[in-house]
């Protein structure tokens, strides 16, 4: 049995893809703290492409009271260990053509981590 292909295939076949106006939405089978889907938009940009949550992680934590501080050492920890930038409360990562499987993948699970982590804080 190929687990490699079952999964692969699992995964296409709960995922998709939304053009709004040249932000590309993904939608991704993880789940976050509230049990919803992981979504990254993707915008192309001159010298690369930007991935984004739209802030979506951040203000939904903060919705339910969590408080960060810009120099929130353990929210930096995280996103420095995925390579994960914050504009605000937008979790941000740009990139080449060559890297956007792995920055998304990265990204999402930066995103499934500061959920998890502060929504048990």
């Amino acid at each position: 049995m190929e687990y490699l292909e079952v999964y692969s295939s699992w995964l296409k076949q709960n995922m998709s893809q939304r053009d709004n106006d040249g932000v590309i939405s993904l939608v991704l089978p993880y789940l976050d703290k509230d049990n919803d889907f992981i979504e990254i938009y993707i915008v192309k940009e001159e010298n690369g492409f930007t991935l984004t949550d739209d802030g979506e992680t951040l203000n939904s934590l903060e919705m339910e009271g969590v408080s960060f501080s810009k120099d929130s050492e353990k929210l930096n920890s995280i996103l420095d260990s995925f390579g994960v930038l914050r504009e605000e409360n937008e979790l941000i990562v740009k990139c080449q053509f060559n890297e956007l499987a792995l920055k998304i993948h990265m990204l999402s699970l930066c995103m499934m981590q500061v959920s998890n982590y502060f929504a048990s804080s």
